[in-house]
C-alpha cells in the first residue's frame, strides 16, 4: 500500500525525510491500495487493487467514481464504459451440440446496475443441459434442469472480487440465481427450447433473434368469438417486440370481409379498426387472411388477438418467426 494523508507534520530531520517520501510515494503510485485513502480530497485519484483487474476511481467530494479498469496481466488499461454499453457478445448455436451448448462471442458491456464494467476476451461456450459451472464448455444453468418448449434468459454474469466474467441460463429474465460470489449481470440474449428441450436454432443480428431450425405455432384456435379479444402467450422473451405470422382460415363462410387483430396486451386497438393486423374485403367469399408484422408483448409475453366470424368456422393461426429484445440494450 502507498498512501498518505498528505499532511507534512514538523517533526525532526529523519521522520520530516520519511513523511515527505511516503506522500511522494502516494502521488506517484495513485495511492495504490486494496482500501480507499483514510483521509481524500476532492479530485484525487486512487487504484483500487482489491480485485482483479484493478480499478482507477476519482474523489468528487462524496464518493469514488470509476474511471477505468488496470488489467495487469494484459498490460492495458480500459476506460469505464458508459451506462447501458454492449458491443459483441453475440449468441450462436454450437457447432459440435447445436442443441444443448451456445457461443458467446467476445465483446462487453456494462452490467444492469451501471457499477462495473464486464468483458470476454475468447469466445464463451456453455451448456444449457447441464448445472452452472465456471469456464468454457461448462455447464450454464442457474438451477433445475433444462425443459421442455422454454424460453431461458441468457446472462453475462461477474464476480468483482475477482473479475471472473461467465454466462448462465435462466428462465428468470429479471433474478436469476446467481452462482456464489458472483455479484454483477447483464441481460445479453435468449434461447427457446423445443418439445425435446432442444435449443431452437437461431441467428442474431443485433437486438434480433431469428428462428431458422423451426417457425414456432404459438395459437391454433379453432373455437374462437367473433371480434372478441382472447389472450396468448408466445416463445419470446418478456417485454420483447414478437415477430410473428398471423393467419385468418374460414373456408366454410360465405362472408365476404375479414380481420384479424394482434395487440400488445392491454392495448386498446379496435378489434375492426384500422390498426388491423391483416384485413381483406371481397365481393366473395374469402378462404385466408394473413400478414407478418411486430407486436410488442407485455412481462409475461402475452399479446391479444381478435377476428370475424360473421359464419362458418374461423381459425386463427399465430406461427412466432423470432423477436427483437430492445433490454438488451436498454437493460
Amino acid at each position: 500500500m502507498s498512501q498518505n494523508d498528505f499532511v507534512i507534520a514538523n517533526a525532526d530531520g529523519a521522520t520530516y525525510r520519511a513523511d515527505v517520501n511516503s506522500a511522494l510515494q502516494a502521488l506517484a503510485s495513485t495511492s495504490l491500495g486494496t482500501t480507499a485513502p483514510t483521509t481524500k480530497y476532492q479530485g484525487q485519484q486512487w487504484i483500487d487493487s482489491s480485485g482483479s483487474p484493478w480499478v482507477l476511481k476519482l474523489w468528487d467530494g462524496a464518493d469514488w467514481i470509476e474511471i477505468g479498469e488496470i488489467d495487469t496481466a494484459a498490460n492495458t488499461f480500459r476506460p469505464r464504459l458508459a451506462r447501458g454499453h454492449i458491443a459483441g457478445l453475440g449468441l450462436t448455436n454450437n457447432a459440435v451440440d447445436a442443441d444443448h451448448d451456445i457461443d458467446i462471442a467476445v465483446g462487453e458491456a456494462r452490467d444492469a446496475t451501471d457499477a462495473t464494467d464486464m468483458s470476454l476476451s475468447s469466445t464463451l461456450t456453455k451448456r444449457i443441459d447441464a448445472a452452472w459451472a465456471v469456464g468454457s464448455g461448462a455447464g450454464g444453468m442457474d438451477t433445475g434442469t433444462v425443459a421442455n418448449d422454454t424460453v431461458y434468459a441468457v446472462w453475462l454474469i461477474k464476480r468483482t472480487d475477482t473479475g471472473v466474467v461467465d454466462a448462465l441460463f435462466s428462465t428468470s429474465f429479471a433474478s436469476p440465481t446467481m452462482p456464489t460470489s458472483y455479484d454483477r449481470k447483464r441481460l445479453i440474449g435468449a434461447v427457446v427450447t423445443d418439445g425435446a428441450a432442444n435449443i431452437i436454432a437461431f441467428t442474431q443480428v443485433g437486438d434480433y433473434f431469428r428462428f431458422t431450425g423451426d417457425v414456432l405455432s404459438d395459437v391454433l384456435d379453432s373455437t374462437i368469438t367473433s371480434q372478441a379479444f382472447e389472450i396468448a402467450a408466445l416463445s419470446v422473451p418478456p417485454d420483447s417486440i414478437a415477430h410473428v405470422y398471423g393467419y385468418l382460415e374460414n373456408t366454410t363462410g360465405t362472408s365476404g370481409s375479414g380481420f384479424l387483430v394482434i395487440r400488445t396486451n392491454g392495448a386498446a386497438d379496435d378489434a375492426l379498426g384500422y390498426e388491423n393486423w391483416a384485413r381483406v374485403e371481397t365481393g366473395s367469399t374469402f378462404d385466408v387472411v394473413s400478414g407478418i408484422g411486430q407486436v410488442l408483448v407485455d412481462g409475461s409475453s402475452q399479446v391479444q388477438y381478435a377476428a370475424i366470424e360473421a359464419d362458418g368456422a374461423a381459425t386463427v393461426r399465430i406461427r412466432t418467426l423470432g423477436f427483437w429484445m430492445p433490454k438488451r440494450s436498454d437493460p
